[in-house]
């Protein structure tokens, strides 16, 4: 009688082997389908069950699984896939981890930690356009803000009330123009604008010596 129980299994177990490849062949299919069809909610059950229930590790299917997460708006578990990704071993699944925790960071306006992960993301994938289209226009947007900044200081700096000492350099320049002594006048206020930064509220007046020194 054990005999024959144990027959009986090894007859089964390839029935159920192939029993448990249909299931999962049918659920990978259901998850593609339902992510393509924008229904997050069906993908993430259906990765559920490969997962949880059919025991499927593979990284595809962990990859996909964490873009539906991020589609749902649960960043903290597919953060936490994508991270486990970045350590494949294969390039392009960890160069798309890269780039999605990348995009993570910029839906929240971190832009410099989304820059190191786009670049990360090339560094493991080269030929991955997606992270390089990202990483270039990260890197304009964080070049525009540099520029936004600078002119925003330096606005602020004219807009300061000039002190004495910038009042009186500006006189004594003043004075060397009319005695046409134009590259003195001009070399005089750059030296003032280096000890005092509120002579910047005269940049018009340097500017326009700064051309006539030029066309002379």
């Amino acid at each position: 009688m054990k005999l024959l129980f144990i027959a009986i299994l090894l007859i089964l177990s390839p029935f159920n082997d192939l029993d448990k490849i249909a299931k999962i062949n049918k659920a990978k299919k259901e998850a593609k389908e339902a992510y393509l069809a924008g229904d997050y909610q069906m993908a993430n059950s259906k990765y559920k069950l490969l997962i949880d229930s059919l025991g499927v590790d593979e990284e595809e299917v962990q990859l996909n699984f964490a873009h539906t997460q991020y589609q749902l708006n649960d960043t903290t578990n597919a953060v936490k896939r994508y991270q486990n990704l970045t350590e494949s071993s294969n390039n392009k699944i960890s160069s798309i981890a890269q780039q999605q925790l990348g995009q993570i960071q910029f839906d929240k306006k971190q832009y410099e930690p989304a820059l190191e992960h786009y670049k990360n993301a090339l560094r493991k994938n080269p030929s991955n356009q997606e992270a390089r289209y990202n990483y270039e226009l990260l890197k304009k947007i964080l070049k525009e803000q540099e520029d936004n900044k600078k002119q925003e200081q330096g606005q602020d700096q004219q807009n300061q009330e000039p002190s004495e000492f910038a009042k009186q350099m500006k006189k004594k320049a003043e004075e060397l123009v009319l005695l046409r002594k134009y590259s003195e006048a001009y070399n005089l206020m750059q030296l003032a604008l280096q000890k005092d930064k509120t002579v910047s509220s005269f940049n018009d007046f340097i500017n326009r010596i700064k051309d006539v020194v030029e066309i002379k």
